[in-house]
């Protein structure tokens, strides 16, 4: 899981999803950045519902560090 550059890491699905936001289309590295967002919190919002499903979400404490953005902006 990941949503580092060079934003190659996403399953095929998603590069599947979001077909028209890619460097061909326009959106240099946005677009790969943005299917590779959306990836990383499809990808959360799953392990939060397995650990809410599992009664494990109460009492933990989530922790999530970045080192840097993108430098996009």
């Amino acid at each position: 899981l990941t949503s580092h550059h060079p934003f190659v890491y996403t399953p095929a699905a998603y590069r599947e999803l979001f077909p028209s936001l890619s460097p061909e289309e326009g959106w240099g590295l946005l677009g790969p950045y943005l299917r590779s967002a959306r990836y990383v919190d499809d990808t959360l919002r799953g392990f939060f519902e397995k650990m809410e499903a599992r009664g494990l979400a109460q009492e933990t404490l989530f922790v999530f560090y970045g080192d840097h953005d993108m430098g996009y902006l």
